[in-house]
């Protein structure tokens, strides 16, 4: 009877670490299937080859959105409809690399901007596709050149980061076109009425402001110039100022910035390489004490297992033995 009830008690031992071992192998399964996944996906979308040719493929996109806009293209509907159906299998190809780097990534695909940038357009693409008064929005896919340009990035980037010196900037020219604009306002505001002007120019402040626009551009500038000076010979003098402060000196203060910024972007960049190394030594060491703090618990799962067996056989020989006598 007692070796009934030990055999009972080990056999159900034994099915149920043989169902905890079950469930650890499928999901070790699993697990092992995930990451098989998401390294064939991060193999395959990362591969240099595969970026070149999704950079063609965005360049030849790009250039038969601009070709659809031709009369010989729209007013035939089986040219129309070939160009249709090569637009659709290119947002195709571009959904499976979003979806390969999804599947790499998960979620975290969102904390990365680009990625983030790439969803938004094929996003935006694949609204296109059913909604016909947004179609002109695929022109959108032109801007995944930029992040798959490494020197396109690397300039937006630096754009980005110069955005509070730029603001600082724009904001000092923009004092200065109010300035500008208020003095020619009050000085030239009757030239218009009296026929010294061809066209009105500064009868009113938002006028005048576009005038000093294109004045900075340097588009015509002469001709608003010569015929005021006729009146005003002093008023050359007042443009030349405005020419040199805005196109020389503010224009220039912000193309060096931006330049400013690019070379930051590049030797960041280059601390990262060399930081790469260190990083990398590092992180060895940490991947061989995570190493063996796993093989040391495996152990001592494998211990506890054994010293359960142990205890099962001790019970089993002391009952034995208590029959006998």
């Amino acid at each position: 009877m007692a070796d009934e009830i030990i055999m009972s008690c080990s056999s159900t031992y034994e099915l149920s670490d043989d169902e905890g071992s079950m469930k650890i192998d499928g999901r070790r399964k699993y697990l092992r299937m995930i990451d098989k996944l998401q390294y064939m996906s991060d193999r395959v979308v990362n591969d240099p080859n595969t970026q070149n040719l999704l950079l063609a493929l965005i360049i030849i996109n790009s250039i038969m959105i601009g070709v659809g806009t031709f009369d010989f293209v729209e007013n035939s509907e089986q040219i129309a409809l070939i160009f249709e159906s090569i637009d659709f299998l290119f947002l195709v190809v571009f959904s499976i690399e979003l979806l390969l780097h999804f599947t790499y990534l998960g979620f975290g695909i969102f904390s990365e901007a680009w990625l983030v940038f790439d969803f938004i357009v094929i996003a935006i693409s694949w609204l296109c596709v059913t909604m016909t008064v947004v179609r002109a929005m695929r022109v959108l896919r032109v801007l995944r050149l930029i992040t798959h340009m490494k020197v396109m990035k690397q300039l937006l980037s630096a754009m980005m980061k110069a955005v509070p010196k730029l603001i600082t900037i724009i904001s000092v020219l923009f004092i200065i076109f109010y300035v500008y604009a208020v003095m020619c306002t009050e000085l030239f505001k009757s030239a218009y009425k009296n026929g010294d002007l061809d066209q009105d120019y500064f009868t009113r402040l938002d006028k005048t402001l576009f005038t000093l626009f294109t004045i900075m551009t340097m588009d015509g500038w002469s001709t608003v110039a010569w015929q005021l000076m006729e009146i005003y010979p002093w008023s050359g003098l007042l443009f030349i100022s405005f020419i040199i402060i805005t196109s020389f000196i503010a224009l220039n203060i912000l193309i060096g910035v931006v330049v400013g910024s690019v070379r930051n972007v590049q030797e960041e960049e280059a601390k990262g390489i060399q930081n790469f190394f260190s990083f990398a030594s590092q992180q060895e060491s940490h991947d061989i004490k995570q190493m063996r703090f796993e093989i040391k618990a495996s152990i001592n799962s494998q211990q506890q297992q054994i010293d359960k067996l142990l205890d099962i056989l001790e019970r089993k020989f002391v009952l034995k033995i208590d029959d006998k006598k």
